[in-house]
């Protein structure tokens, strides 16, 4: 499974590698999750959406998006932060200022998430067939 491809956090390679784990194992566990970061399951015509975090906000907060669709976060804070599904069936790990980490979509339905350091933040994402 080359995850790699689907899942990114820039500067900070041995995080990917947390965050790699994470992926498989909730997989592993057969975690019926809106989310995944299976290749296999990215669309040839997916789009790409971005989720704003800044001022301790998701921005936006919810986000609808198709099957085969990828999700971008992208700390625009200047304190660390994470997406951490609920039940934490996927964590992007500690995202610094200017990190980014992707996702890609393969269940229709909802999840919520929040950053791990600050509960306060959350946010939701819809999955449409």
């Amino acid at each position: 499974m080359k995850i790699a491809n689907y899942l990114r956090v820039r500067g900070r390679p041995l995080l990917w590698a947390a965050v790699a784990f994470l992926a498989i194992t909730a997989s592993s566990c057969g975690a019926m999750d809106p989310t995944s970061s299976n290749p296999e399951t990215v669309k040839s015509t997916s789009t790409t959406h971005v989720v704003e975090i800044r001022q301790f906000k998701f921005v936006p907060e919810t986000i609808t998006v198709e099957k085969g669709d990828v999700i971008i976060w992208r700390n625009l804070d200047v304190v660390p932060h994470t997406a951490t599904s609920e039940g934490a069936k996927w964590d992007s790990g500690n995202l610094n200022n200017e990190n980014e980490w992707s996702l890609v979509t393969n269940v229709a339905g909802k999840t919520d998430y929040i950053c791990a350091y600050h509960p306060t933040m959350t946010g939701s994402i819809i999955v449409t067939e």
